[in-house]
């Protein structure tokens, strides 16, 4: 029996197609882009279209919207992480897993028969371009509204800088009782998002999303956050990232945390707390090159409150690759297993707990 099967399942009433290229004519700082000693650096960028496709063959398809987004270049050297950021966001369009390891695999074997072809001439970044589109069929006996209203488009995605892992890296940020206090940590290891299959379910959690007010649909991506109140994940976010630091409908804070979410979106206020583990507090230790926390709380005590105690001694360091590895690696091994989003995140919370308490000894 595979413990980890590969979802092979086509998705009713959606489509997916993609194409690789090698594209020569991107503009690109290839000086910045250049790193190490590899005799070819790949850099990704994506574009996808997201497609009405109507039953009518006559009447053509329409593009509603597209995106772009970029991952981290590859040097021929790690295959591991290769394309970690972009699997994870193609997820987010509901394509099937099998699809996305076909299309892994393809931009994979161009980039060795890339390397192979250019052994024996200088160094170079070679530009890939990924094209993507993801289209929404309407059915047999559908109204095409009713098509359009459970379109896969940027509309109801989770922003696409949630993806980008550099970011996402800056905001990790855990309180003294490793809750999230910002949005992307939130997001990342807290709130769980599921596609739906089955419309009824949907509508068991929710009669109608108390933001937008629709009705879920099928496809529709759902998150139920710690108060029991459900809404559509994009919803949710877009909520949050609007400075509205609680849920909307009962006002129950959405984290332990006092840091605003919207500090992800590059908002300017800040409320400080000084009992949290800050990224943006972490200073840079000339020595080493380690990231060095201001703070530290000690594993071993524990307030009447249930909220270690802070200490100024003991100074945790922590390497950037270090931090670097945690999230890639808990992502990594996610992907490589299969896991849901709950998984991973549990995996995320474990990693970096452990980490912070080793390094505090």
């Amino acid at each position: 029996m595979d413990l980890n099967p590969v979802d092979t399942r086509r998705r009713p009433g959606y489509d997916y197609r993609h194409h690789i290229q090698i594209d020569d004519g991107r503009n690109m700082d290839l000086h910045r882009r250049m790193q190490g000693r590899a005799r070819c650096q790949f850099d990704f960028q994506f574009q996808t279209n997201f497609i009405l496709k109507p039953n009518d063959a006559g009447a053509g398809e329409t593009t509603l919207c597209s995106e772009a987004f970029v991952d981290v270049p590859f040097d021929g050297e790690n295959e591991f992480q290769f394309l970690l950021c972009s699997r994870h966001r193609l997820r987010e369009y509901w394509m099937p897993e099998a699809q996305i390891q076909e299309l892994v695999s393809e931009v994979l074997d161009l980039c060795r028969s890339k390397m192979s072809s250019t052994a024996d001439r200088d160094p170079r970044v070679v530009p890939v371009t990924v094209t993507i589109d993801v289209c929404t069929v309407q059915q047999d006996g559908e109204e095409l509204d009713a098509a359009v209203d459970r379109a896969i488009t940027i509309e109801n995605l989770l922003p696409v800088l949630f993806f980008d892992i550099d970011r996402v890296l800056k905001e990790i940020s855990f309180d003294a009782r490793g809750i999230p206090c910002t949005l992307a940590t939130f997001v990342w290891v807290d709130m769980e998002r599921f596609r739906l299959e089955d419309v009824e379910l949907g509508l068991g959690l929710m009669r109608s999303c108390p933001i937008c007010d629709r009705a879920p649909t099928l496809g529709a991506q759902l998150s139920t956050i710690v108060c029991g109140h459900t809404f559509h994940s994009h919803c949710i976010v877009g909520s949050l990232l609007n400075k509205k630091n609680s849920c909307p409908v009962c006002n129950r804070l959405g984290h332990g945390g006092r840091r605003q979410f919207h500090e992800f979106a590059g908002g300017e206020e800040r409320r400080r707390d000084p009992r949290v583990y800050r990224r943006d507090a972490f200073v840079e230790d000339d020595s080493d090159g380690s990231l060095t926390t201001g703070l530290d709380v000690s594993p071993m005590q524990v307030t009447s409150a249930g909220i270690a105690p802070l200490h100024a001694k003991a100074r945790t360091q922590i390497s950037r690759r270090k931090w670097c590895a945690i999230v890639a690696g808990a992502v990594a091994v996610g992907i490589c297993h299969g896991e849901g989003h709950s998984e991973a995140a549990m995996r995320l919370r474990v990693l970096v707990s452990a980490t912070v308490t080793a390094d505090a000894r």
